[in-house]
């Protein structure tokens, strides 16, 4: 291995390395993300890029910004679905969701080793990649304003809430005793509920049994894991970003989506 090629393998395990002890420790430990960052970059990025590079001729076909996205797009894929599984089985955290991506990672980079093929290869950026992210860049606050969409829209909110459940209690449902707050015989004019078998839906939640307290989400439980991952890392503020910087990747993808099949 050249030194050209050493470098890129030595920081790929050192991000490995660095988001490992990122799940085990809290934000307030972390006063300056740096374990938060690497932690972002092994399940968001390396565990999408290594799995990209084993089919080498749409690496060779495209360049340098598309096997970014791509790899991200990948990455979040991985990252969903498994906090999706682990929230199912609740057994839901920040090393379960690492420790996944980290088997895609070694799965492929063995792969490339066995294979003699490059884990790491140099890129050129074509103008219209360049022009188009110059539009990104120019018309990206009106997207990175999540505050506007979070306050005072429900479904938004039951997204959120959900998601810091997931994180902490570490599955889809939790517990709580809803005849503190809600009594069905007196308190009709005030929640708009709906009785559905044997559970009552408020906006937003199954009250699936009032004995026990047990509480389940409505909407779709895949993009609520993975906000769970952002609120694991930065508290509600991933909550909030993690949203419109994924918008942004949609419409880069899309872009060259466009691009290669129009050419």
């Amino acid at each position: 291995m050249t030194a050209i090629h050493r470098k890129p393998i030595i920081f790929l395990w050192m991000c490995v390395t660095l988001s490992f002890f990122r799940c085990f420790v809290t934000p307030d430990t972390d006063p300056f993300y740096i374990l938060s960052f690497f932690y972002i970059i092994s399940v968001f990025f390396l565990s999408g890029w290594c799995l990209f590079s084993c089919f080498s001729e749409y690496m060779e076909a495209g360049d340098g910004i598309e096997h970014f996205v791509v790899s991200i797009l990948l990455s979040v894929t991985i990252t969903g679905l498994l906090s999706l599984t682990l929230a199912c089985a609740y057994i839901f955290s920040l090393f379960g969701v690492w420790a996944g991506n980290m088997t895609v990672l070694i799965c492929a980079y063995v792969f490339h080793r066995k294979s003699n093929k490059k884990l790491f290869r140099s890129f050129s950026i074509t103008r219209r990649s360049i022009a188009f992210l110059l539009f990104l860049v120019c018309f990206s606050p009106l997207y990175l304003r999540p505050m506007e969409w979070i306050i005072g829209l429900r479904d938004p909110g039951v997204y959120a809430n959900t998601a810091k459940s997931i994180a902490i209690n570490g599955s889809l449902s939790f517990s709580n005793d809803p005849t503190k707050y809600i009594d069905p015989q007196t308190n009709a004019s005030i929640f708009a509920y709906r009785y559905e078998k044997d559970s009552m839906l408020l906006p937003g939640y199954y009250i699936k049994n009032f004995q026990s307290g047990l509480i389940q989400p409505q909407f779709y439980h895949l993009y609520t894991a993975l906000l769970a991952v952002g609120y694991s890392v930065f508290g509600f503020s991933g909550v909030l970003w993690l949203t419109p910087l994924l918008a942004l990747v949609s419409m880069t993808m899309f872009f060259f989506f466009i691009k290669r099949f129009t050419n």
